[in-house]
C-alpha cells in the first residue's frame, strides 16, 4: 500500500488497511505483508491493527542499487 504525501496523516492508511483486513476476513484465516525495515510509519500502523512481526527477510529488495530487508508480519484472526 502507498499513500501520497498529501494524502498522510489523514487517516487514509488506517481506513485502506481495515477496508482490507476486514474483506480478508470473510474467506481467510490470516493476513500476510511485508514492509521495508526502515518504514516505521508504515510498521507501526500495521503493528497497531494487529499485525505481528514474524521474520525478516534479508536484503530481499534492491533499491538503486542498495539492498534493503523486509520485514515479514502476519495477522491471524480467532
Amino acid at each position: 500500500m502507498y499513500v501520497a504525501p498529501s494524502g498522510r496523516g489523514t487517516g487514509l492508511a488506517k481506513n485502506l488497511l481495515q477496508a482490507a483486513i476486514n474483506e480478508a476476513m470473510v474467506d481467510c484465516q490470516s493476513v500476510l505483508l511485508s514492509v521495508t525495515a526502515s518504514n516505521e510509519a508504515a510498521k507501526r500502523l500495521y503493528q497497531r491493527a494487529g499485525f505481528r512481526e514474524w521474520a525478516v527477510d534479508r536484503k530481499a529488495l534492491c533499491v538503486e542499487g542498495a539492498f534493503v530487508d523486509e520485514v515479514l508480519m502476519r495477522l491471524d484472526f480467532a
